[in-house]
């Protein structure tokens, strides 16, 4: 069985040196603007987009012989505007689109034979909505790529990881400003952001991890933690101002004055609404619920 179906452009080296987990949100965007002045001419980076079934769609050549797109979602749309943007600023560096669209049986069977039991001990449905899409977007550059006619082992692979918790990206940030203001704000990025190794890193890395590839988390390297931790807090983020900008203030003003207008006003959305994994899984079901107490007795 497929794990994916991967479209990119034809390659001509045989292995993928660098990918990005890449929605075209602020987060991706920068770590991607960050490569492109770090790299050499001719250096080659893929952006993962991964897109889950939106339809009834539960197999690909059913999707190829409709013709019909099941897979257009928001990560998508955002992450192709960011792609041109990247070309245009970018120009030396290759940077491959890579569509990783999974259809609802390939979730279904993957969810259960592989992500659930990478996921343990978390187990809520938020786990395993993320963690399907994180191994999708791991394991289909690898092995569908190859049957693409190039590509091969990601060996780095860049994340987004810390900054909504660097840079109060999440919506109950902004509601314990509106509610308790900036100082109850600043308690609540603290605690997450000592809690981010058992609440999300450690799925994350047993999700993700492999012995060909390491995983980079740039925003949560140390040297750059302890600055940003430095920086004034409305720096950082702003939330008198509306979303799409208060939060996570400091990345979108980078962007901005790096000439990624309109990317850097872009609202943060998580990877599980974005690529369309939700839609798959039960809608009377709630992020915070464990898989154990949704399990039919």
């Amino acid at each position: 069985m497929a794990l994916g179906t991967s479209r990119r452009e034809p390659r001509v080296r045989q292995y993928s040196l660098l990918s990005v987990l890449f929605s075209g949100g602020v987060d991706s965007l920068l770590i991607c603007a960050a490569l492109g002045q770090l790299l050499a001419q001719g250096s080659e980076v893929d952006l993962l987009n991964v897109s889950f079934s939106n339809g009834d769609c539960p197999t690909a050549s059913a999707d190829r012989i409709s013709g019909k797109s099941y897979f257009l979602n928001d990560d998508f749309h955002s992450g192709q505007q960011g792609y041109e943007l990247l070309r245009q600023h970018y120009p030396k560096i290759k940077w491959n689109w890579v569509e990783i669209d999974v259809t609802s049986d390939q979730w279904a069977n993957i969810r259960k034979t592989i992500v659930q039991k990478l996921l343990h001990p978390s187990d809520t449905v938020m786990d395993d909505s993320i963690g399907c899409a994180l191994w999708f977007a791991g394991n289909c550059s690898a092995s569908s790529s190859s049957s693409a006619g190039g590509g091969g082992v990601v060996e780095k692979l860049f994340i987004g990881s810390g900054a909504d918790e660097l840079f109060g990206g999440y919506m109950n940030h902004r509601t314990t400003f509106t509610r308790q203001g900036q100082q109850a704000l600043q308690q609540t990025l603290e605690e997450e952001l000592r809690r981010i190794g058992q609440r999300s890193l450690g799925r994350d890395d047993r999700v993700l991890d492999r012995p060909w590839r390491t995983t980079h988390a740039p925003f949560l390297d140390e040297p750059f933690v302890v600055w940003v931790n430095q920086l004034p807090l409305e720096w950082k983020v702003d939330l008198r101002y509306p979303r799409g900008l208060g939060e996570k203030l400091i990345i979108r003003a980078v962007l901005w004055k790096l000439g990624f207008n309109p990317s850097c006003f872009l609202c943060k959305r998580a990877i599980q609404f974005g690529s369309n994994v939700v839609k798959l899984q039960d809608k009377k079901l709630l992020g915070h619920m464990t898989l154990q107490s949704t399990t039919p007795r």
